[in-house]
């Protein structure tokens, strides 16, 4: 079957429609195409170069590339739609469309201030390709600029996995001994070394590379790491060490150190948010680096939106009771923030209540209690406007989890002020005192 501009292909129950070119290279074709059925959806499909369906290599190449995609879930990580192979030999795979794509180089050019989150959600994806956490994990062996993709929703996405390898335990080895592949410039010594033996750290030499390269405005052959400001220096050539054994050795690490450096240097993220929604997924070992950047995030900050509340109350309450985040600071900048006034006043949906329950809930346990008093008053006065029993819950939380017999008099008198009706003590769960 030829796949060209303007060909319509069936799929079992999917049909869909080529459009316009929107890559090509030694591998083939990326088209722009509309899925007609069973509903429209903007995608991307690669079709395969001949001389690539005619290798007998480089065409299991083109198999393995979709059954990793298959296997790989995460945000950061182009998702893979179908895999399409037809009677006639050809092959093709058809992808989410990246909308507003451009390369990482062209991203950080246009705007400096995202770096940090793109290379936070770099990582990320590492993280997810080499399985840490358990699953069987895959080596990219490929990552450069023009392979990491930023969208115009500022989510990035990693590329092409035509060079990428499986856990060699679980699949046929294709790459020979003495046989080279990668992009100039980002690939580590080991590739140049002809080894078939390179393992996960190749990638991360690779981000070091391609991140050193986007910063400094260079290509990958002429970025030099060493010469960038801190804490890109730090990081950067940490990562692309000549030797395995001197660079960070997981993604996780090099996560623990990038949230460490960007807390210590006071850099801001931006789309703080996506970061939340990652560690609130996927945990990392160990919440100190974490902590210390949440902090310097909280920090920084004057005031929060009602879109702020649903993601902060997915950080772990083991960093609101950390020695690195002031709980009574963020109290007092939630207190004064848009996003609390919103809910207070009713603004909103009535369920825009349930993270700010969370949130202030968590928050308790840290507080002074002067910050106490203002907490508990204000998860009594949100449960009750908007009669949200999440809310309400979160109020029994926080007088269980007071051990000062003062302050749960004062907790009570504030119950009594606030519910004259009993509807939160009511449910029968804070005890009422004679």
């Amino acid at each position: 079957m030829t796949i060209s501009s303007g060909t319509i292909i069936t799929h079992g129950l999917a049909e869909y429609k080529v459009l316009d070119k929107i890559d090509s290279g030694g591998f083939g074709v990326v088209y722009l195409a509309e899925r007609l059925k069973p509903f429209p959806k903007k995608v991307a499909i690669k079709v395969p170069a001949e001389h690539i369906l005619s290798h007998p290599v480089w065409s299991k190449k083109f198999v393995r590339e979709a059954r990793i995609l298959g296997n790989i879930r995460h945000r950061n990580v182009v998702k893979i739609i179908a895999f399409m192979e037809f009677s006639d030999g050809q092959k093709a795979l058809v992808q989410e469309l990246v909308r507003g794509a451009v390369s990482l180089s062209l991203a950080v050019k246009q705007d400096p201030s995202q770096a940090p989150s793109y290379f936070l959600q770099a990582l990320y994806a590492i993280r997810a390709c080499h399985g840490e956490g358990g699953s069987a994990g895959a080596i990219h062996r490929d990552l450069s600029p023009s392979n990491i993709l930023i969208g115009e929703d500022g989510i990035l996405k990693v590329i092409d996995f035509g060079l990428a390898k499986e856990d060699p335990r679980l699949t046929e080895k294709l790459t020979q001994a003495q046989e080279w592949f990668g992009t100039p410039g980002c690939m580590s010594p080991e590739q140049y070394d002809g080894s078939a033996e390179v393992n996960h750290r190749t990638d991360l030499f690779a981000l070091g590379r391609s991140f050193a390269a986007a910063i400094q405005g260079r290509t990958t052959l002429h970025a030099k790491p060493e010469s960038l400001a801190e804490p890109w220096s730090l990081l950067c050539s940490k990562l692309a060490e000549h030797e395995v054994g001197d660079r960070y050795q997981s993604a996780t690490e090099a996560l623990d150190a990038a949230f460490m450096a960007f807390a210590d240097y006071n850099i801001n993220i931006g789309s703080m948010g996506i970061h939340v929604e990652e560690i609130a997924k996927h945990p990392l070992p160990n919440d100190v680096a974490w902590s210390r950047f949440c902090a310097a995030y909280f920090a920084n900050q004057v005031g929060y939106s009602t879109q702020d509340l649903y993601w902060l109350a997915q950080i772990s309450p083991a960093v609101f009771i950390s020695t690195h985040v002031d709980a009574n600071h963020l109290l007092d900048t939630l207190e004064q923030s848009a996003g609390v006034a919103g809910v207070a006043v009713g603004d909103g949906f009535f369920d825009d209540a349930d993270p700010l329950g969370t949130l202030y809930r968590r928050l308790y346990p840290a507080l002074s209690t002067t910050s106490k008093l203002t907490c508990f008053t204000r998860l009594c006065e949100i449960a009750i406007a908007r009669h949200r029993y999440h809310v309400m819950g979160c109020v029994r939380a926080a007088y269980g989890k007071e051990t000062n017999s003062a302050t749960l008099l004062q907790l009570m008198q504030i119950l009594d002020k606030v519910d004259p009706t009993s509807i939160i003590e009511g449910r029968g769960v804070i005890p009422r005192t004679p």
